[in-house]
């Protein structure tokens, strides 16, 4: 189990982020505690002072794996630089698909395969294309 920490006690947000990703990913690794670890991570996202851009982003994404894509969405429109962030728009993708805007979620998959630089992301990116692909074949049905 990961040691509980208090957000308060983080001497600055650089540390509670840090904290904040740890217990996202021991959400992924540990299925029976998942739900508890995601909740901790959301109020220790929650307790920075401020955030950028790859920090909203993070939270956006644990929003989805929490089945809560509207709030993901909110917090990933607001994001002045989304349009040109591969990862970003990959996000955005992932959340619109939860809420089965199909084409929406495709146009972004779509650009962030454009806007993608690091190529080792590109398979993840492309099945994740792929499952919209396959949402909307099913549509038509």
């Amino acid at each position: 189990m990961v040691p509980p920490k208090e957000p308060d006690a983080a001497d600055e947000d650089g540390d509670l982020f840090a904290y904040g990703e740890l217990l996202l990913e021991a959400s992924r690794l540990k299925p029976g505690d998942r739900a508890e670890l995601q909740a901790s991570a959301l109020a220790t996202y929650a307790a920075l002072k401020s955030r950028d851009g790859y920090q909203t982003e993070r939270v956006a994404e644990l929003l989805i794996e929490m089945s809560r894509p509207q709030e993901a969405l909110d917090h990933l429109e607001a994001l002045p630089n989304i349009a040109e962030s591969a990862f970003g728009q990959n996000r955005l993708s992932h959340a619109y698909l939860a809420l089965g805007r199909l084409p929406e979620a495709k146009a972004a998959i779509d650009v962030a395969l454009q806007c993608l630089t690091k190529e080792s992301f590109r398979p993840a990116f492309e099945a994740h294309a792929a499952k919209i692909e396959a949402a909307q074949a099913a549509k038509k049905k």
